[in-house]
């Protein structure tokens, strides 16, 4: 391996196309997401199905308690294997036509 690799290890990355790109970046971006927000929809899920009025709180000690903080992300493939495909399909789709658009209409605006 030369010095230059060493000093730069993105050199080692393929360059991809702008649609790739914005495709990784999305899927990377609503995995983030997903993951993040999981554990609040899962408590919230848990709420509503309860019986009788319990707090976030309340559920959320209960389901750490019982489960450990692993059964805050039950059912979380799920979502993964759903969403995630169609909000980066999406988002690629929106950006491509932005793109193709700002270049066949430079006057329009495309933020």
């Amino acid at each position: 391996m030369t010095s230059s690799r060493l000093e730069n290890p993105l050199a080692l990355l393929p360059t991809h196309s702008p649609i790739f790109n914005a495709s990784v970046a999305s899927a990377v971006s609503n995995i983030c997401g997903t993951t993040t927000s999981h554990p609040l929809d899962t408590i919230r899920v848990r709420m509503q199905l309860e019986r009788r009025k319990v707090s976030a709180t309340s559920m959320l000690k209960n389901t750490i308690r019982l489960e450990g903080v692993k059964g805050l992300y039950k059912g979380l493939s799920q979502p993964l294997m759903g969403a995630v495909p169609v909000k980066a399909i999406g988002f690629t789709a929106t950006d491509y036509i932005k793109k193709e658009l700002s270049r066949s209409y430079p006057q329009m605006s495309t933020t």
